[in-house]
C-alpha cells in the first residue's frame, strides 16, 4: 500500500470517529468518569493494558504469545484489567509516514481511555512507543518485551521495565561451533523492511567475539531468486545462521515460515536460527527462547506495574533458554543426538514402532503370558457357563409358557431414566413387534386408551408420590389393528429407605376375554331387568285375557240365541229371558274377574322371612356390578350397625332395590363420567321401621310429573315401560312399607321405601308421603308409628 493512500484511510477514520462521537456525546461524558478516574464512590475502576504487536494479527508466533499474555494476566488480576491489542504491522507498512498515521489512529481510538500501562513488543515497537509517548500516553509507564535496548539509548528513557531476549544469536553461534567444530564460515541471512541494516549491526555486536575463529558473511535484503542462488553453492565447512529476511524480488512479503522453507529446501549446508517458530519449517535448531513462560514473565510484570508498583525499582528480567532441535532435519544433514549439548530438546521425532507402541507392547506380552493360565479356567468356565445357559433357557421357557396360558407380560419402570421395559410378548398381544414400541414410559402410555390414559396415570403416580400401598388400574389398550384390548395392571414400586420410588415393577393381564364376558352378562340382566319390568304386566293382561274368556263366549252365544229367537213370529219369551238373564250373569262374572286381578296385582301375597337388609344390598350391587363399571359409577353403600332384621320376600326386595339403580344409572348416563356417584344407605327409622335410601346425581326430577311418578305405565324415558316404579310401590306396600322420591339439595334424586323390622307387626299398606314438584322443598316421611291411610286407588289416566 502507498503512503498517500494509507495516509488517506487514516484521516477518513479520523473523521468518522469524529463524526460517531458528535451524536453520541451523551454516551462520551458518560465514559468520562471512568477515563478520568471519576468513578461512583465505592467503585474501583479497571486498569487498562494496551499491547503493541509489529507483526499481523494472524502470525501463528505472535497469537500464541498473545494467547498466554492474556490467559495470564487474566487469571492473575481476578479479570478486573481491560486489556487491548493493536498490531502495527511495521514490515508490511514500513516507514514514517505510516509510523505517523499509527500515532494518529492510536490518538483518535483512545481519546476516551487512560491506559494504565503501555506494552511494546518488539524493539520496533519499542522505538515507536518512546518516540510518540508524550503525544499519545505521557504518563503511562512502559513495560517492554524485546531482544536489546541499543536501538533506544537515543531517546529519552521514561520510568519503564520489561522482559529481554538477550544474546539470541551468539549463544546459538557458540553452539553451533561446538557441534561443528570445522566451521569456517557463518553465512548470516538478514534483513529489514526499511533496509537500514539495523538487524545485521545487531547481529554483528553480538557475534564481535567469533570473528577471529570462523568468517562472517552477511546477506542483508537480498533478493529472493539471489538468495536462494547463493545458498544452493554454499562450500563445505559453512553453516547458515538465519535472522530475518523477509521481501522478495517481487515485493511480495512472505512468511518467516515460508522463506525457511525455500531457504532449508533449497541450501546446500544447513541453516540454523534461535526461533522456536521456525523449527519444523527448515531450521536444524538452535538456542531458542520459550514464548510462553516469557509471555507469562511479561504478564506478571505488567500487572504489578498497572497496580501501582514503579517500574524503575523492577528490574528486567530474561526469557529462559533452551537448546532445541528437529528431529528431521538432525536426520537429513546426518547430525547424531549424541553431539547435541545435554538437556536438548528434540522436537518431531519420529518413533519407531518400539518407541511409539513399546508400553502396549509389553502389556501384550504379559497378557499372552497370562493368556495361557487362563485358557484352562475358561474351557471349565464354559462348561459351566453351557449349563447356565442351558437352565437359563428352560426357565425362560417356563416363564414364556405361563405369561403366555395366563395372559401376563411384565414391565418394569425406572423412575430415574424415565425408561419402561415392556415384556415382547405383552407387545406381540397388542399386534406389535418389539422394536415397533419404545421403551420409553410416554411411547407405551401413548397406546393407552385416551379415556383411560389420565386415569390410569393418576393412579400410578399416587403408588409413586407413596399414597397408595401399591398400583391397580383397569383401562383399555389400542390394538395395532385399530380395536381394544382391556387390561389389568398390578404393580409394587421399589423404595429407598428414605421412601423415594427408584423404580416401579408390574404385570399386564389380558382380560378382554373376561370383559367381553361381563359385557354379555351385563346387557342379559339388563334385558332381565327388562323382562321383570314388563312381567307384571304381562301377568296381569293374560290372566284378564284367560279369565274372560269363558264370560265373554257365554255372552256371545246367548246374544245370538236371542236375535234367533227374536226373529220368529212367536219368539219364545222365557228362553230369550233366561238367555238375557245369561248375559248379565256372564258379565257379573267378567267384572268379578277384573276386581279380582285388580286387587291381585295391588295386593301381593308376600313369602316373608327374616332377612338381613346388609346382605340383599350386597346381592344387589353384585348383580349390578357389570353396569356400574361400565357406566363409570361411583357406588357407596352404608349399613349402619344398629338396623335389624326385616321380615320380607328377598327375591322381591332385590327387585325393588335393582329396579331403583337401574333407573338412577339411566339418570346419570348424560353426565360427565367423574360426577356419577351413586349411595345406599339402611338406617333404622324408629323402632319399627327401616329405612332403605337411594341417592344420585343424575339429572334429577326437573320435568317429572310427581303426583303420577309411582303409577304404572308412565315414564320419562323414551325406551321405558313404566311399571318398574309400579311394581316397585307394589310390592314394598305388600311388605307393609312406603317409597316416595325426594329432590335432592344438589344434582339428582333420593329414592326412599321402608320396610318392617322382624319384631314388629305389619299394618298394612303403607301410605305414601305426600309427592312434591321437582326442586321443592324435601317431602318428609310420615313417622313410623302414624297410621297408615290407604293408597289411592290408581286412575283411569295412570292405570
Amino acid at each position: 500500500m502507498k503512503p498517500g493512500c494509507a495516509l488517506l484511510i487514516a484521516l477518513l477514520l479520523a473523521a468518522c470517529s469524529g463524526a460517531e462521537r458528535t451524536p453520541q456525546a451523551s454516551e462520551a461524558k458518560q465514559s468520562a468518569a471512568a477515563t478520568t478516574g471519576d468513578v461512583p464512590k465505592g467503585a474501583v475502576r479497571p486498569r487498562r493494558v494496551l499491547a503493541l504487536h509489529s507483526e499481523a494479527s494472524d502470525n501463528p508466533i505472535h497469537a500464541s504469545f498473545i494467547r498466554q499474555f492474556h490467559a495470564v494476566l487474566k487469571q492473575q488480576s481476578g479479570n478486573t484489567v481491560e486489556y487491548y491489542v493493536e498490531h502495527y504491522d511495521s514490515e508490511r507498512f514500513p516507514g514514517e509516514p505510516q509510523a505517523r498515521l499509527m500515532r494518529d489512529y492510536l490518538r483518535q481510538k483512545y481519546a476516551d481511555r487512560k491506559i494504565d500501562v503501555l506494552f511494546p513488543w518488539g524493539p520496533f515497537n519499542l522505538q515507536f512507543a518512546l518516540k510518540y509517548r508524550s503525544e499519545l500516553f505521557p504518563d503511562t509507564p512502559i513495560v517492554y518485551y524485546t531482544a536489546t535496548l541499543d536501538e533506544v539509548r537515543d531517546y529519552p528513557l521514561p520510568p519503564m521495565t520489561g522482559v529481554l531476549n538477550l544474546d539470541t544469536y551468539e549463544r546459538t553461534v557458540d553452539l553451533v561451533l561446538r557441534m561443528h567444530p570445522d566451521t569456517k564460515e557463518v553465512f548470516v541471512v538478514s534483513g529489514t523492511p526499511q533496509r537500514d541494516r539495523s538487524i545485521e549491526h545487531d547481529i554483528a555486536v553480538q557475534l564481535e567475539e567469533f570473528k577471529d575463529t570462523v568468517k562472517l558473511t552477511y546477506l542483508t535484503d537480498l533478493p529472493l531468486d539471489r538468495l536462494l542462488a547463493i545458498v544452493k553453492r554454499l562450500p563445505r565447512g559453512s553453516i547458515i545462521l538465519y535472522s530475518r529476511q523477509q521481501h522478495d524480488e517481487a515485493g511480495r512479503v512472505l512468511q518467516q515460515s515460508e522463506l525457511v522453507d525455500l531457504l532449508s529446501r533449497s541450501a546446500s549446508v544447513p541453516l540454523y536460527g534461535p526461533w522456536l517458530s521456525l523449527i519444523g519449517y527448515g531450521s536444524v535448531g538452535g538456542v531458542v527462547d520459550n514464548r510462553d513462560a516469557g509471555a507469562a514473565k511479561a504478564a506478571e510484570l505488567v500487572l504489578r506495574v498497572a497496580r501501582g508498583a514503579r517500574p524503575e525499582e523492577i528490574p528486567p528480567e530474561r526469557t529462559p533458554r533452551v537448546a532445541t532441535f528437529d528431529a528431521r532435519q538432525l536426520q537429513r544433514w546426518g547430525i547424531s543426538e549424541d553431539r547435541l549439548p545435554p538437556g536438548s530438546v528434540v522436537l518431531n521425532r519420529e518413533l519407531t514402532l518400539w518407541g511409539q507402541y513399546k508400553v502396549y507392547i509389553s502389556i501384550a506380552g504379559l497378557l499372552i503370558g497370562l493368556q495361557s493360565t487362563f485358557i484352562a479356567g475358561l474351557l471349565v468356565q464354559r462348561i459351566r457357563r453351557r449349563r447356565a445357559e442351558a437352565l437359563l433357557q428352560r426357565s425362560e421357557q417356563r416363564y414364556a409358557l405361563a405369561t403366555a396360558t395366563g395372559r401376563v407380560g411384565v414391565w418394569d419402570w425406572d423412575l430415574e431414566t424415565n425408561e419402561i421395559y415392556v415384556d415382547p410378548a405383552l407387545k406381540r398381544a397388542l399386534g406389535f413387534d418389539d422394536h415397533e414400541i419404545e421403551n420409553r414410559r410416554e411411547a407405551w402410555e401413548m397406546r393407552i386408551h385416551p379415556e383411560d390414559a389420565d386415569r390410569a396415570r393418576a393412579a400410578a403416580q399416587a403408588h409413586v408420590d407413596g399414597r397408595t400401598p401399591d398400583y391397580h388400574s383397569e383401562h383399555r389398550v389400542l390394538h395395532k389393528d385399530g380395536s381394544i384390548r382391556w387390561f389389568v395392571a398390578h404393580a409394587s414400586a421399589v423404595r429407598l429407605p428414605d421412601g423415594r420410588a427408584v423404580r416401579v415393577i408390574g404385570t399386564d393381564t389380558d382380560i378382554t376375554e373376561l370383559k367381553v364376558a361381563e359385557g354379555r352378562l351385563a346387557e342379559s340382566q339388563h334385558e332381565l331387568a327388562r323382562v321383570f319390568r314388563v312381567s307384571a304386566l304381562g301377568e296381569f293382561a293374560a290372566s284378564i285375557a284367560h279369565e274372560l274368556g269363558h264370560p265373554l263366549n257365554a255372552i256371545l252365544l246367548n246374544a245370538k240365541a236371542s236375535l234367533r229367537w227374536l226373529e220368529d213370529a212367536t219368539p219364545p219369551i222365557e228362553e230369550v229371558r233366561s238367555a238375557l238373564r245369561d248375559i248379565a250373569d256372564a258379565g257379573n262374572l267378567a267384572n268379578e274377574v277384573v276386581h279380582r286381578n285388580r286387587a291381585l296385582f295391588r295386593h301381593h301375597t308376600v313369602d316373608k322371612q327374616l332377612l338381613d337388609v346388609d346382605s340383599v344390598i350386597r346381592d344387589v350391587t353384585l348383580i349390578a356390578r357389570v353396569r356400574l363399571a361400565k357406566s363409570h359409577v361411583q357406588l357407596e353403600t352404608r349399613v349402619h350397625e344398629e338396623v335389624p332384621l326385616v321380615c320380607g320376600d328377598r327375591v322381591e326386595l332385590q327387585q325393588v332395590l335393582l329396579n331403583l339403580l337401574l333407573n338412577a344409572m339411566d339418570a346419570m348416563e348424560a353426565i360427565d363420567p367423574r360426577t356419577r356417584r351413586l349411595s345406599i344407605e339402611a338406617v333404622l327409622a324408629g323402632p319399627l321401621l327401616v329405612q332403605v335410601t337411594v341417592r344420585d346425581t343424575g339429572i334429577g326430577l326437573k320435568g317429572v310429573d310427581l303426583e303420577r311418578m309411582f303409577a304404572a305405565f308412565y315414564t320419562t324415558k323414551s325406551d321405558g315401560t313404566g311399571v318398574g316404579l309400579s311394581i316397585s310401590r307394589t310390592i314394598v306396600e305388600a311388605h307393609g312399607g312406603r317409597i316416595w322420591v325426594e329432590p335432592n339439595d344438589g344434582p339428582g334424586a333420593t329414592f326412599c321405601f321402608t320396610i318392617p323390622v322382624a319384631t314388629g307387626r305389619p299394618t298394612g299398606p303403607a301410605q305414601p308421603p305426600r309427592q312434591t314438584k321437582a326442586h321443592g322443598p324435601r317431602a318428609q316421611p310420615r313417622h313410623p308409628e302414624a297410621p297408615h291411610a290407604a293408597p289411592p286407588r290408581p286412575t283411569r289416566s295412570s292405570a
